[in-house]
């Protein structure tokens, strides 16, 4: 009995057969991400982004938006945000100076007052005790000494200040050496002889692909679950990609170590050719951390006031359920110790 003939599977069967996968798995997808929205409610995206706030800024990375103003949501605060003509979330101030005395500050988050009125954040507490201090507040969510030292050099030596206090989280000697943070592209320094060299700079705008993710975490439920379990996985095990020689897990941490120092050193060193003075506060951190710090303040002669002991044993929480920082009771911690320090 003749074999009957097996039909051929062409090209176009085969792109048939791929595109009806797809489409399958489209149509699961979108089915998961409905349900959710009704199942997982405590998956769903904040509102009041970033985004909204942020300008790409090819010397920085990102700034704010002059004159923004907004609610800013998470899951355990909304918050007022107003962004004055200077891009800083503070209140005007000429960049001659009056008879006060001025402080700037530099830093991301923390300083920048995520999750609390502008009223309860650090600074105001501080400077609300002094009446004959103005205390300006440039920090930006986002970013590390390396955008801050930057940030100095080209706008904020322009507010012409007495004291410069630098507020430096864990998260900066990571963020120091890396051209992305948070779906935005950013400057960064590597070593080169007994120096830093920028690069990624001018900073590019967001990729496709940063666009498409940010989409995916700003605007769904279900997706935006499995693309922070991704990031955690390739965070995880990036290491392991890289040439032997340099997959020892404490490579990273020297280099970045290495890198702050510099940074601190080139800050103190631009502060003292303006006749201002570099003040040095860190968040509560790892011991490791704190002594290189420590250690580049010693070298440079920089005060340096580590919040470890005035974190050590509060009274109540002193940041929100479901996010790090700091909530009303830290901003109130913090401005005690270094009211107390300055």
């Amino acid at each position: 009995m003749p074999k009957r003939k097996q039909p051929k599977i062409t090209w176009f069967h085969r792109l048939f057969l791929l595109g009806l996968g797809f489409l399958l798995v489209g149509v699961l997808l979108i089915i998961i991400e409905i349900a959710s929205r009704f199942l997982c409610p405590q998956w769903a995206p904040v509102s009041g982004t970033c985004q909204y706030y942020w300008n790409h800024d090819e010397k920085l990375g990102w700034s704010h938006k002059p004159n923004r103003n907004g609610r800013f949501t998470r899951r355990d605060f909304s918050i007022q945000v107003n962004i004055n003509s200077d891009k800083l979330r503070d209140d005007e101030y000429s960049r001659n100076r009056t008879g006060k005395k001025r402080m700037l500050v530099l830093g991301d988050s923390f300083g920048w007052g995520w999750g609390v009125d502008v009223e309860n954040r650090f600074s105001e507490i501080v400077e609300k005790r002094h009446p004959d201090w103005e205390i300006i507040n440039s920090s930006v969510p986002g970013y590390s000494t390396d955008q801050q030292y930057l940030y100095l050099k080209e706008q904020g030596i322009g507010f012409n200040p007495d004291v410069v206090l630098l507020l430096v989280y864990l998260n900066d000697f990571e963020g120091n050496t890396t051209p992305e943070f948070c779906l935005y592209n950013k400057p960064y320094f590597v070593r080169s002889g007994e120096g830093l060299v920028l690069k990624n700079s001018p900073v590019p705008a967001r990729s496709i692909r940063q666009r498409l993710e940010f989409y995916l975490v700003e605007r769904t439920y279900f997706l935006r679950q499995i693309y922070h379990g991704g990031v955690v996985l390739r965070s995880k095990f990036a290491w392991r990609k890289k040439p032997a020689s340099q997959a020892r897990p404490d490579d990273p941490r020297r280099v970045q170590n290495e890198i702050m120092t510099y940074l601190i050193k080139s800050m103190k060193d631009l502060c003292a050719s303006r006749n201002m003075q570099l003040v040095l506060v860190s968040c509560p951190m790892d011991a490791q951390r704190r002594t290189v710090l420590r250690n580049a303040c010693e070298s440079a002669g920089i005060p340096f006031l580590p919040l470890d002991s005035a974190f050590a044993n509060p009274l109540d929480r002193t940041d929100f359920p479901h996010d790090v920082h700091w909530n009303a009771l830290g901003h109130r911690i913090a401005a005690d110790a270094i009211d107390a320090f300055l």
